[in-house]
Order: structure tokens, then C-alpha cells, then sequence
């Protein structure tokens, strides 16, 4: 069964490949309303999921509706704040699409999808009565306000300079957007929220741009690297530092971006930090940067398997990362978040 995912959110995308996994559904995911209209008139799908106010040329309701004259046997969901429930409501009790209102979509969607499922098998109609399924996040934080259009677009310019970045690299694609949820969803864990929670993404998406600045043939090297090689690719926090100042980026991001590559044991760069002197967002992101190392093809050496994963990170906690994060991560299974072997990509199928 196939459906289609219209959201320009690479930390929500990643959510849905893992939500999706292991059931019929096969999932395409797509990063703007006309790339969705293209899929749509390209290939059948039973579902389609559309964000209201997160795709940069149309609104979800504008790809539903076009979903509803060309596909109208399909289920199709609006993903939307809380706020906007009153004015869509009506829509929906016309059967335009069920409604699912933020903050956390993920798992009523996986609902009205398995019904849906089950009426499809079963050769009956799908439900057909008006579905709101507000779901309470869990924690202390209050994540109903969507962020503005403005924080909309600083979050997809972070992601973009991060993709460049990569693409010049010719490896790793998508590192950054994987290290930003993962740190995301690990200074949640961590007692983060609010402002501080953005603040750890973005740094977390940008902490390698400094990358731009070392020859790509260096960071492509195969085997060990030497004195001079080492010294070249260490040179990026502080490149990454520069860059992200220049754009004016809040100091806690600097700071961040700058101590990621930080020890607990004081011997990581470029300040010799050690234990709680290292900002709590770049003890975060170094967790997140090194499960991501570990967990993906990299020119020296292949992924390793989940389990040698999870042993070189608790090794690694004992020695120069946040032994507690380590513990937090590893215990809570926060690496399910990803599926390692397809990062999310715009335009590209997730199954």
C-alpha cells in the first residue's frame, strides 16, 4: 500500500520512515505541494498525508484538495495546529481530509492508517466520520505554537548550507539532518525545551560546515589519517565557528558548534574543555555526531552492525563523552528514531 508523505520537515520525515517500517505501508515522501502533485499524477497511493503550513509553495489543504478530485477513494490527512482546527473543521465534515492536530502526529496518523487498511482488505468503506486526534506530548515542554514562517525558513537555509556542505564532502549525506533530530530528541530527554531545543538543532545541523573549508579529497581519504590530514580536518570547529558567526547566529549556537569535538576527559579540540565545562548543547551533539560516525558508511570503514554500535558508544562514555547522555541514549533506544541505511532526502522514496 502506498502513501504519500508532503512535509518539508526533515526531523518529521524521519519520524515517519520509522513509524512505517515494519507494516504494509510504503512510504513516499516529498518536500513541496508541486512535487506532491507530481506524484500524484504519476502513481496511485491509498493515503496521503499533507502538512498545512510546512511546504514552501502551497498549503496541505491545497494539496488535498487536488488529492480529492484526482485520488477520492484514498484516505487523506492534514497534519495542523491546534489553533487552525476551528477554521478547517467544516472541511473535514465535508470529507476533504481527517484532521490531526499537533504536537505529536505521528502515532494517531499510524491509527487512522491501520483503519483504513483494515476497511480497504475488508472491501468496505473507510470510516467516515470527522477524526481529530489531538495527541499530548509527553515531558514538560509546550510545543503547540508552529513556528513561524520566518524560523520556518532559517531551519530549511541551516539544512540546505549542511547539504552543500555535504554534497562538496561526497559522503555522509544527510549527517546533518540525522545529528539534528538525534540531538533534538536527546535534549528533550535531557531537560531541554523552548528556545534551547531549537537552539540545539540548528547548531546541531551546522556543526560540520565547517567542512567547506578542507579540501574534499582529505575528507575522502581511505585509512588512517596523518599529522598533517589530522590537523586539516580538526581545523573545522573553528571554521564551522567562524561561518556560523558571520551569520549571526546566537552565542549559544556558537558555543555549541565550536565545543562539539570537546573531551570529558580533556583531550578533545579546539579548547582542551573538559566534564561540565563543555556546554551541555555540544556534550549533546558529540553523542548524537558520534552514533551517526559509527552508523554510516564513511571512507575509512563501513557501518557497523547495531550492537557493535551500542558497545563502542557505551565504551566511548566511559572515556570522552557524557557518560550520563551515553546512558540516556542507549537505554531509551534513541537511535530507533533513524533508519541508517536511507536517510530521508528530498524528493526520494523512504521504503
Amino acid at each position: 500500500m502506498q502513501v504519500l508523505v508532503a512535509c518539508d520537515d526533515v526531523a518529521d520525515l524521519i519520524v515517519f520512515r520509522r513509524l512505517f517500517r515494519d507494516t504494509p505501508w510504503n512510504v513516499v515522501a516529498v518536500r513541496s505541494g508541486t512535487q506532491a502533485l507530481a506524484a500524484l499524477g504519476k502513481q496511485e497511493f491509498q493515503a496521503i498525508i499533507a502538512d498545512d503550513d510546512r511546504l514552501p509553495d502551497m498549503g496541505g489543504t491545497d494539496v488535498l484538495g487536488a488529492a480529492a478530485a484526482n485520488r477520492p477513494d484514498a484516505l487523506r490527512i492534514l497534519l495542523v495546529r491546534n489553533e487552525r482546527v476551528p477554521e478547517l473543521i467544516d472541511a473535514a465534515k465535508g470529507g476533504l481530509f481527517q484532521l490531526v492536530a499537533r504536537p505529536f502526529f505521528a502515532k494517531p496518523v499510524k491509527d487512522l492508517l491501520v483503519e483504513h487498511a483494515s476497511a480497504l482488505v475488508s472491501k468496505s468503506a473507510a470510516p467516515k466520520d470527522v477524526t481529530l486526534r489531538t495527541a499530548l506530548l509527553r515531558g514538560e515542554g509546550d510545543l503547540t505554537d508552529a513556528p513561524s514562517p520566518g524560523r520556518i525558513a532559517q531551519r530549511r537555509i541551516l539544512l540546505t548550507l549542511a547539504e552543500l556542505v555535504e554534497a562538496r564532502a561526497g559522503y555522509s549525506s544527510g549527517h546533518g539532518a540525522r545529528v539534528g533530530a538525534l540531538a533534538s530528541v536527546l535534549g528533550k530527554e535531557a531537560g531541554l525545551s523552548g528556545d534551547d531545543l531549537e537552539t540545539l538543532q540548528d547548531a546541531a545541523i551546522v556543526h560540520d560546515v565547517g567542512e567547506f573549508a578542507i579540501d574534499p579529497a582529505v575528507l575522502r581519504t581511505e585509512g588512517p589519517l596523518d599529522e598533517e590530514g589530522q590537523r586539516l580536518v580538526q581545523g573545522h570547529v573553528e571554521a564551522s565557528h567562524r561561518i556560523v558567526k558571520r551569520a549571526g547566529l546566537p552565542p549559544a549556537l556558537l558555543l555549541a558548534v565550536r565545543h562539539h569535538h570537546e573531551r570529558v576527559d580533556g583531550k578533545g579540540y579546539p579548547d582542551k574543555l573538559h566534564g561540565e565545562l563543555i556546554p551541555l548543547p555540544a556534550r549533546i551533539i558529540a553523542v548524537a555526531d558520534t552514533w551517526d560516525a559509527l552508523a554510516t558508511d564513511r571512507p575509512y570503514r563501513r557501518a557497523s552492525q547495531l550492537d557493535h554500535c551500542v558497545n563502542e558508544l557505551a565504551a566511548l562514555g566511559a572515556l570522552q563523552l557524557d557518560a550520563q547522555l551515553v546512558h540516556i541514549f542507549l537505554e531509551r533506544r534513541l537511535y530507533d528514531l533513524i533508519d541508517w541505511s536511507d536517510p530521508p532526502r528530498p524528493g526520494v522514496r523512504l521504503a
